[in-house]
């Protein structure tokens, strides 16, 4: 028998349905219906986070040691804004930082290092907010997309629709857990595992463990959750969100860890955010792109330049008015003169 089908044989084999209900009587079932009523509690966070990225072997060029950060998410619309800070080990410890916001109607960004920004439609492909927040998307807590698997959405719900249920729990640090193992077929019929997920279902199934699967059986990505905190709006709702994630990632040039640890003090979840939040007011001095208008200006020491589409069209329009009331005036004045001299 040749190896590729000794492999075919092993992998039939290991995704081999287990059953939707463990040992314990818990139902896949079940865990779907916590892991949805968890996620249904939370329609917006307000998170401020360090993120520490580490070395273990091989090169990076990008690792950034420390990372501050802050993420204002608006769940129910899509709406985000998000702030970076660090030290740049490649420029003597200088300082950079990066801003951006996303709202209905605009897009800004903003790198105050330089006094620069942008301004675009938010039609144009936004900034994936799985990039930069670590929080929702290591609970898996982003709602799913219509085409998502769970992993490429950091959503549970959607990982759930591909999942087997393991017969046994398993114990992760001191937290009873529940398996996954997240499974699709490739176009010749054979089951690849890319995700195996350890529940918690105690605390609204909180993935305390996560391996992502790449090419082969070596995970990609091992994370973990090392403390979680109960969160409570203040309205009645309450769920269990990561404070500490760990994840180590493996590729062929370099493993590297990152710890990302929130500030629970100045955490929230389901705030009630003022308007304006989702977009930039650039400070005095910026240089601003603006690709709504096609126009490069820099904002005046002398006060804030309007910024947003609706208030650009009201000085827009208020000068044309203006304009044509002059226009008006003046074609008076000249038929009121030529009448004279008639």
């Amino acid at each position: 028998m040749n190896t590729r089908v000794c492999r075919l044989i092993c992998l039939a084999a290991a995704f081999v349905p287990r059953g939707a209900v463990a040992s314990d009587g818990i139902a896949l079932e079940d865990i779907v219906r916590i892991a949805k009523s968890a996620r249904e509690r939370v329609h917006a966070i307000d998170v401020t986070y360090e993120e520490h990225q580490e070395l273990l072997d091989g090169t990076f060029p990008l690792l950034v040691p420390l990372l501050r950060g802050r993420m204002r998410f608006d769940i129910a619309t899509g709406n985000y804004r998000w702030w970076k800070d660090s030290a740049d080990p490649q420029a003597n410890g200088k300082m950079f930082a990066l801003e951006y916001a996303l709202s209905d109607s605009t897009a800004t960004f903003h790198n105050p290092s330089i006094l620069q920004g942008a301004i675009s439609q938010p039609k144009k492909p936004p900034i994936n907010p799985l990039g930069t927040e670590r929080v929702l998307t290591g609970a898996l807590m982003h709602p799913p997309r219509p085409d998502g698997r769970g992993t490429d959405d950091a959503s549970l719900v959607n990982l759930l629709k591909y999942a087997q249920l393991r017969s046994d729990p398993e114990q992760v640090g001191d937290r009873p857990c529940h398996v996954v193992d997240a499974t699709f077929t490739d176009g010749s019929g054979v089951p690849h595992r890319y995700a195996s997920v350890w529940l918690d279902l105690e605390r609204g199934a909180l993935p305390v463990r996560s391996l992502l699967y790449g090419k082969g059986d070596t995970p990609a990505v091992d994370a973990r959750i090392l403390e979680a905190y109960q969160f409570d709006d203040g309205q009645g709702q309450s769920v269990w969100l990561p404070t500490k994630l760990e994840a180590i990632t493996t590729r062929a040039e370099h493993r590297v860890k990152l710890v990302v640890t929130a500030d629970v003090k100045r955490t929230r979840i389901n705030p009630v955010f003022e308007n304006g939040t989702f977009v930039i007011d650039f400070p005095p001095g910026t240089t601003v792109n603006d690709l709504v208008i096609d126009k490069i200006f820099t904002v005046p020491s002398a006060g804030p330049e309007p910024i947003s589409a609706v208030r650009r069209w009201f000085v827009l329009v208020n000068v044309v008015v203006a304009a044509l009331i002059i226009a008006w005036w003046a074609a008076r004045r000249r038929r009121h003169r030529q009448r004279t001299l008639d």
